[in-house]
């Protein structure tokens, strides 16, 4: 299972895999006991990170006083990830509307538009596409189930655009700080419904 070099021990390919088992074996163990050890009744949910955090989030405070013997957990990851072996109850998921599954149901539709605070466009309008070469866009630069995913990028081929020139680019691996800039006044974001919704 193992050789000796030295004075360390390093693990043969046997060794390795037998490791790998043993490991995904006791995090299962892990998971289960802390779920059959939680409260009686318990709802898993997961969904992207942006959606987690701005709207799901501040929707919880209600389910939990509606529903005061059920214990939630909340996994947020812009990954899709496997249900059954996180032992998920409900995911939340963006796909194309012609590729969701017949078992599913629709909540609700993704619509993407640029938002700005309004001291912003008080000091620079913003009445056209042509106006924005004169903003700093802030855009989120992340990773959705292993591609690049840019905002700005996703609407701008939507709409069938070039890449716009603007006056700069800041851009953020979380969706919430790219939103806190905005308000901020330090750019103009891509807005997303429903996540944006008081």
């Amino acid at each position: 299972m193992f050789t000796r070099m030295n004075r360390a021990l390093r693990l043969t390919q046997a060794g390795e895999e037998l490791y790998r088992a043993a490991d995904e074996a006791l995090a299962l163990i892990d998971a289960t006991s802390e779920r059959i050890a939680g409260s009686a009744q318990s709802l898993s949910i997961t969904t992207s990170v942006p959606l987690a955090s701005l709207w799901l989030g501040p929707r919880l405070p209600d389910f939990a006083r509606q529903f005061p013997d059920i214990g939630l957990r909340v996994v947020a990851s812009n990954d899709n990830l496997d249900i059954a072996r996180e032992h998920v109850d409900i995911a939340i998921r963006f796909a194309p509307a012609e590729t969701i599954p017949p078992f599913n149901r629709r909540l609700f539709d993704v619509e993407l538009f640029p938002v700005c605070s309004p001291a912003l466009i008080a000091a620079r309008p913003l009445e056209s596409l042509a106006d924005l070469s004169n903003h700093v866009l802030l855009d989120l630069e992340t990773v959705r189930n292993g591609r690049p995913w840019f905002d700005w990028q996703q609407w701008m081929d939507a709409r069938g655009m070039r890449a716009l020139k603007s006056a700069g680019l800041l851009r953020f691996s979380h969706y919430d700080q790219a939103i806190a800039a905005a308000i901020a006044g330090s750019g103009v974001a891509m807005g997303k419904w429903p996540h944006l919704a008081s």
